[in-house]
């Protein structure tokens, strides 16, 4: 076996053509690092988003104040339909208390997306 470095790629040669072929196709197949890569499972983080999503939006057509920002962050911003930027979890809590106390209910948050994706950055 012989190893050739060539523009900072490495080919092993073998002996024959075929073989080169198949590691060069190889090395581009795994974008050039030699690696193979397994695509990541991410179910349950989708199933866990779906869940958080449904308690929310319960919490919502309850009027519940708890659990309706219970799962925003501090530092939470987010942009309403007709509402503006809301820019923290406390403008959250004010927006949700103001909407809940009054006697017609504006916002229905309703979320029902029919797939929901989680990737790698």
């Amino acid at each position: 076996m012989v190893v050739a470095k060539s523009g900072g790629m490495t080919m092993l040669r073998r002996g024959s053509v075929l073989n080169g072929i198949v590691l060069i196709a190889a090395f581009i197949a795994t974008g050039g690092t030699g690696a193979t890569t397994v695509k990541p499972d991410f179910r349950h983080e989708e199933s866990e988003i779906a869940g958080l999503r449904q308690a929310n939006n319960e919490a919502i057509a309850a009027r519940n104040l708890i659990g309706t920002v219970q799962i925003l962050a501090d530092n939470y911003a987010g942009v309403g339909g007709n509402d503006g930027i809301i820019r923290s979890k406390e403008e959250a809590r004010a927006f949700w208390s103001k909407d809940f106390a009054s006697v017609q209910h504006l916002n229905q948050c309703v979320r029902k997306p029919s797939k929901i994706r989680v990737g790698e950055a």
